[in-house]
């Protein structure tokens, strides 16, 4: 399901599974894994991937169909994936904290 994901958006980007995680600071091999092992990356990676893609953890992982918007906290606190990376994961939270600023920023 995740792999499925994963590839969906890399071809909405017009690039190739292997090219978007070496984009991420993954193996290019990883992908592969994903696919050939059925495996779904760790909650750190997941949330590097989300963020590349600008799509929401559960969506990732087939549990929803929308992008979580950044700036509606409503939206956010219903994200249960993100809930738990967020209460379990420092590197996560920075990461929220810069992209939710940046989103802002663009938004005027």
């Amino acid at each position: 399901m995740f792999y499925d994901r994963f590839k969906e958006l890399c071809e909405r980007r017009g690039i190739s599974c292997n090219r978007a995680a070496l984009e991420m600071g993954l193996s290019n091999a990883t992908p592969t894994a994903w696919k050939k092992r059925g495996l779904t990356p760790k909650a750190d990676t997941l949330a590097v991937i989300a963020n590349y893609f600008d799509v929401s953890t559960d969506y990732l992982l087939g549990e929803n169909w929308y992008v979580v918007d950044p700036i509606s906290p409503k939206q956010v606190n219903t994200n249960r994936v993100h809930e738990i990376l967020w209460k379990y994961s420092k590197q996560y939270r920075k990461e929220w904290k810069q992209y939710r600023k940046q989103k802002l920023r663009e938004r005027g």
